[in-house]
Order: structure tokens, then C-alpha cells, then sequence
């Protein structure tokens, strides 16, 4: 989650960068923020949409006397459709899974049911995801009638890549995050005795999970 996503940290093919406040979710959030000076919340997580289309009309802006104002309108009117859509197979990505049919549908069903899971069962954000790689509840604690829709959707999926499930990285226990508390911990040794032990270490942790998704 990037703590200030205005006007000056987008790039003209729409890639955010200078994360200076940032975050990682803890548990499924809207209203958490990054930056400790936001204290609107302008900038919250269930708010990054709305700060991207901000950024995207403000470009348009710029085309006003070069494009017919319909055309800007109606490709501006197509953002949060395409943003939720994008966002249903990215979730699906995450998850390890693919269907055999295009259903948008099912698809924006299917990221609503998780979000919806995320929100009533506050579980690890980044946990779920690890649990439920390859589409099926590989530990306990999903068995809640809030997971239920998930994992029956689920049951029409088929893993993206099989054998990523034998990869050290899925065969963990524990996701693979970077909360706050947990970079707090890993600076500490390194302002205290210059100890970067723990950082080389996410580092490897981070090239592994990498392996594993492309895997």
C-alpha cells in the first residue's frame, strides 16, 4: 500500500514508485493508511483506487484541447470497471489458479467473496493467500461459513502450475510478509550493531518466494 499515491508519484504508464510511507496489511484493512500524516485517510488502502482515477483524470486534463471530450469520458468511465476486472484475475494469479472459461462474473464474484472472507475472518492478509495457494485450504481455519463461497468457487479452478505446490516456498507454514512490527524488528539489530543478518535473510526469503511464483 503506498502512503502518498498523488499526482507526482505515478508515471506516465501508470506505475506508482517513491514508497516512502508504505505498508503491508496485517489483516483485510480499507481504512489502515501508510503515511502517520494522513490523517484523512485520503490515501487509505480502500481508497488507492480512487487516488489512481484522481491521477488518471488529471491527465486527461492535459488532452482537452487534443481529444474529443467524449472519448476522454468515456475512457475514463472505463476505469473502475477494468481496475476491478484486472483485480479479479490478479487475485487469481496470487491464488495459484486458473479456469478453463472466461466468466468475468464468477471472476468479480469470486474477488468479492474474498475480500468479503478477508474482512469477517481478519486473518493474515498475506496468510490467506499462502493457505489457499493452488485453490484448496491446505492448513486449518478455513472451515468459518464466511470461507465457504470461496473455497465452493474454487472447486471449478484448476492450479496454475502443480508442481509450484512442492516449492520450499508453499511447503512453510507462515506467508511471507513485511508488516511494520516486522521490519521494526529487522532494523533494530542493524541501528543497534550494524547486524544485517535478518535483512539478508528476507532478502533470500523474498528471491525464494519470487522462484516459486514463476515457478
Amino acid at each position: 500500500m503506498h502512503g502518498v499515491l498523488n499526482t507526482d508519484n505515478f508515471n506516465i504508464t501508470g506505475e506508482s514508485f517513491d514508497y516512502g510511507p508504505w505498508r503491508f496489511l496485517p489483516s483485510f484493512e480499507p481504512g489502515l493508511t501508510a503515511a502517520y500524516f494522513d490523517q484523512t485517510g485520503r490515501y487509505a488502502y480502500g481508497r488507492q483506487s480512487d487516488a489512481a482515477l484522481w491521477a488518471v483524470c488529471r491527465l486527461a486534463d492535459c488532452f482537452v484541447k487534443l481529444v474529443p471530450q467524449k472519448d476522454l469520458e468515456d475512457r475514463l468511465a472505463a476505469f473502475y470497471p477494468l481496475l476491478e476486472a484486472r483485480l479479479a484475475k490478479q487475485m487469481q494469479w496470487r491464488l495459484g489458479v486458473v479456469f478453463d472459461e472466461e466468466d468475468p462474473a464468477r471472476d468479480a464474484a469470486l474477488a468479492r467473496d474474498i475480500f468479503g472472507a478477508a474482512n469477517q475472518s481478519q486473518c493474515g492478509f498475506d496468510q490467506m493467500f499462502h493457505d489457499l495457494y493452488g485453490g484448496k485450504a491446505r492448513v486449518d481455519g478455513y472451515d468459518d461459513d464466511c470461507w465457504r463461497p470461496v473455497l465452493e468457487a474454487l472447486q471449478a479452478a484448476k492450479p496454475r502450475n502443480p508442481a509450484a505446490l512442492d516449492h520450499p516456498h508453499f511447503q512453510s507454514a507462515k506467508a511471507l510478509s513485511m508488516t511494520i512490527d516486522e521490519v521494526e524488528a529487522i532494523w533494530a539489530p542493524i541501528a543497534a550493531s550494524d547486524d544485517w543478518s535478518l535483512l539478508s535473510d528476507k532478502i533470500a526469503a523474498i528471491h525464494q518466494m519470487r522462484y516459486a511464483y514463476v515457478w
